[in-house]
């Protein structure tokens, strides 16, 4: 959340609260100006969620917590590849009648996904996919008719519907453009 300004006029003062996080970007600090571009800025409308006991769960209260004006999401490992977790994005009964359509970037990091679901009812506008260390066994539905920039690293592909569903991310965002 950012750190945001209030001033408390109910108790009849002028006093300043502050209210969120207390930097304005995550990992080593410096006295230099952060270009806007910068994806360690906190900000609304950005959610970067690390790999946990509690992931699902806040994978799974996206709609709630994140809520429409979600425009980058981030999922990354907490330091290393866990392959004995593994975690669903945007499938489930939370994602019932539930879009992103401010969602514009999307980048997974190491994260053991069992189930990827960005697709044109719940993600329209993804421009943006980066994958990494995507597991085999990983179901994807990932139809990205705006999608520009793909980018996926470390990916084995074990058989035919593997190789069908990353032949439909590249047709979708082929054709549509």
């Amino acid at each position: 959340m950012p750190r945001e300004l209030h001033r408390n006029r109910d108790l009849g003062t002028n006093e300043v609260e502050y209210e969120g996080c207390e930097f304005c970007f995550r990992g080593l600090h410096t006295l230099k100006l952060l270009p806007e571009s910068d994806e360690r800025r906190v900000r609304a409308g950005v959610l970067e969620l690390e790999a946990g006991d509690e992931l699902q769960y806040e994978l799974d209260d996206m709609p709630n917590s994140a809520g429409p004006k979600l425009h980058t999401l981030s999922v990354v490992s907490a330091g290393c590849y866990d392959d004995n977790a593994s975690f669903r994005l945007c499938t489930g009964p939370h994602f019932k009648n539930v879009s992103f359509p401010q969602l514009k970037t999307v980048h997974l990091i190491d994260v053991c996904f069992n189930q990827i679901r960005l697709n044109v009812e719940v993600t329209p506008n993804i421009t943006e996919l980066k994958m990494q260390n995507v597991p085999a066994e990983c179901s994807l539905d990932v139809i990205l008719p705006k999608l520009e920039h793909l980018s996926v690293h470390y990916l084995t592909i074990q058989d035919k519907d593997s190789v069908d569903a990353f032949q439909a991310i590249l047709t979708a965002a082929t054709y549509s453009s």
